[in-house]
């Protein structure tokens, strides 16, 4: 039997996402009025880190919430779900708080979620592969140094500041 639900769903959570990415853009617009292209910093955008802080108590309230007054319908995999949710906003705004990339004239200090900050002049920066407008990865004779996405607040500032630089651009 046909149900409607199984078309609506999907379109408000499609919908719900699109609408999420437009603030995000509007976000990251309004925040590089003012960015001086000599000393900036580029982060993921606040929403993205409210999205993360609202998924983990959602679905971490939840789990107390089946806890304190179970029905006898939450099985063991519903738990592992909803804990699944909760790791992945807590990490979600884990990596927001964490990752950053830092311009300070020609010096970028980059701050990976995982690993150690890194420390290197634009100037060693060898080309910069842009994928489709949303993301660029920055390159030099070791390897790849850094990636940086559209939705990150900084993100237009730091491709003018490259292209000032005169480094190369690949697609």
């Amino acid at each position: 039997m046909f149900n409607i639900r199984y078309i609506i769903i999907p379109i408000l959570v499609w919908l719900l996402v699109w609408v999420i990415f437009i603030f995000i853009k509007k976000e990251v617009k309004k925040s590089e009025k003012n960015m001086d292209k000599k000393y900036f910093l580029v982060h993921q955008s606040k929403i993205v880190l409210w999205i993360g802080i609202i998924c983990a108590l959602f679905f971490f309230s939840l789990i107390i919430l089946m806890t304190i007054f179970p029905n006898d319908t939450a099985e063991w995999w519903i738990y592992l779900c909803f804990a699944l949710f909760s790791i992945a906003g807590i990490l979600m705004a884990l990596y927001c708080i964490k990752w950053e990339l830092k311009i300070e004239n020609d010096q970028i200090i980059y701050t990976p979620f995982f690993g150690k900050r890194k420390t290197f002049s634009i100037g060693s920066i060898t080309k910069i592969k842009l994928k489709n407008g949303q993301q660029i990865k920055a390159y030099d004779e070791k390897g790849k140094l850094f990636s940086v996405e559209f939705n990150c607040r900084g993100y237009n500032v730091l491709i003018s500041r490259l292209k000032n630089e005169q480094i190369p651009f690949e697609n």
